[in-house]
């Protein structure tokens, strides 16, 4: 099959060094995404309502909660084409809810790049030296159910803030023009992250399809092979280190981390990377990202 947008061969997948890492949210979660983990919760299952033995918070709507916002890709952004956002907090208001247990990380009403933390968890981040992350501070005070005010737990905002970006896996077919079919308009396959768009941000066209749903001759729509159940790639040549990035990866040695001081309730799911093109010295330090941090470093 002659593919427009093929899957990129140029892969060398790396498994047990980087996971992603997910916070549960909306009180009601029932459901979560395929091949995760669950810490800390119902051994079998979820059933409604589970995550009420934890404190649990929203962000307070008259609050600031947004200092400032990064785009995964900025060539993306400054196209004019959605791309996720990372937000990072320097202070901000929250309501605080249910439970009373508190393992370390609180659940929140909507997914958030953020994780809302204990003060007791914050500190012994700190103290691991783990990279990719920055704190800030949650300033409101709590509310009772029945509109009184009582003292705000000690809670803290970590930012992931480490760059890796997604390894997307799909490239044009030699002879494709990096190009609307329909206008021209440039470009459809993003030259930094490798995300192609399915619609034009021109004449707003979809420009892309399955072999399936292809109509043959005629047919300007470019071909796209298909997607398989993949597992999330971390692009190694883009990972700068951290332990913890904005794009939801972490680090072997983060999530040891993490369950060494039984920090809960959050999900984790293993991920690959791609180290097809990294250099010896950045593949060491990929490697050496599953193993603990030495004294010193």
């Amino acid at each position: 099959m002659n593919y427009h947008i093929r899957r990129d061969s140029r892969e060398k997948l790396l498994d047990g060094i980087f996971f992603q890492m997910e916070v549960p949210y909306d009180i009601e979660a029932e459901e979560h995404s395929e091949g995760c983990v669950l810490v800390g919760g119902p051994a079998q299952g979820h059933g409604p309502g589970w995550m009420r033995k934890y404190t649990w918070i929203v962000n307070d709507d008259d609050g600031t909660p947004l200092d400032r916002s990064r785009p995964s890709c900025e060539r993306c952004h400054a196209d004019g084409v959605y791309t996720f956002m990372s937000h990072f907090v320097q202070s901000t208001q929250v309501v605080v809810f249910f439970g009373p247990a508190e393992s370390g990380i609180f659940p929140l009403q909507e997914p958030s790049t953020n994780l809302f933390v204990t003060s007791a968890l914050a500190a012994r981040l700190r103290q691991s030296r783990l990279s990719g992350i920055d704190f800030g501070k949650v300033t409101r005070a709590r509310r009772r159910e029945d509109g009184t005010v009582q003292e705000n737990p000690a809670i803290e905002v970590v930012n992931r803030v480490g760059k890796g970006r997604q390894w997307h896996r799909f490239v044009l077919s030699e002879g494709t023009p990096n190009a609307c079919p329909f206008c021209g308009h440039s470009p459809i396959l993003c030259p930094s992250c490798g995300v192609f768009r399915a619609t034009c941000t021109k004449c707003k066209k979809s420009i892309t399809t399955s072999s399936t749903l292809h109509k043959g001759k005629g047919d300007q729509r470019l071909m796209v092979e298909a997607r398989l159940n993949e597992t999330p790639t971390l692009d190694g040549a883009t990972w700068d280190g951290s332990d913890f990035t904005s794009d939801g990866f972490i680090t072997k040695r983060a999530l040891d981390f993490l369950q060494s001081v039984h920090a809960a309730p959050f999900y984790y799911r293993p991920a690959l990377v791609n180290v097809a093109n990294v250099n010896e010295m950045k593949r060491r330090q990929i490697l050496a990202a599953k193993e603990p941090l030495c004294p010193g470093e």
